[in-house]
């Protein structure tokens, strides 16, 4: 299977990653990509992407694969995955997230939304998201669970943003 997780802080996903990359079982290959990396190292980690996430199956090596990322897998890397973890973001990013997963025509998949850890004063950690888009996200998030196990078309997608963010 091919899942993606992805986290809104280069912290937090590295910590998931190392903690993946621990626990995961054997032929599961972890991989991390993030804004830090250096250029060469990205490009690399974008063409095992492309490799073993993309539309051709036969060209897979691995059997089971896990990208831990940021933001950047957000657009310009065409990609699917049969299940996608995501922290809560606001909706449109939520929906760029989601569009990596069951991407492909007769594919499915599911999208999981997580609320966002607490920061050591007890309330959620909005990293790198602050001011009018705090409220966006606790928008999304309300937006979202009323739609928990729903399949979602162009037209749910909209709707979704434009409650969170109208």
């Amino acid at each position: 299977r091919r899942s993606v997780a992805i986290c809104n802080t280069v912290g937090r996903a590295q910590a998931l990653f190392e903690a993946l990359r621990r626990d995961a079982t054997p032929g599961t290959q972890v991989r991390l990509l993030h804004s830090r990396f250096l250029r060469q190292d990205r490009e690399s980690s974008e063409n095992w992407l492309r490799r073993e996430f993309a539309k051709d199956k036969d060209d897979y090596t691995v059997e089971s694969a896990i990208l831990v990322a940021t933001q950047v897998v957000e657009v310009g890397l065409d990609i699917t995955s049969q299940v996608l973890h995501t922290e809560l973001a606001p909706a449109a990013s939520v929906i760029q997230r989601a569009g990596r997963c069951a991407r492909r025509e007769g594919e499915t998949g599911d999208v999981y939304v997580y609320r966002l850890p607490l920061n050591r004063l007890g309330n959620p950690n909005y990293a790198p998201y602050f001011k009018e888009q705090k409220e966006i996200c606790e928008k999304t998030w309300e937006t979202l669970v009323g739609r928990s196990g729903e399949s979602f078309d162009f037209a749910a997608e909209l709707r979704v943003v434009n409650e969170a963010h109208g």
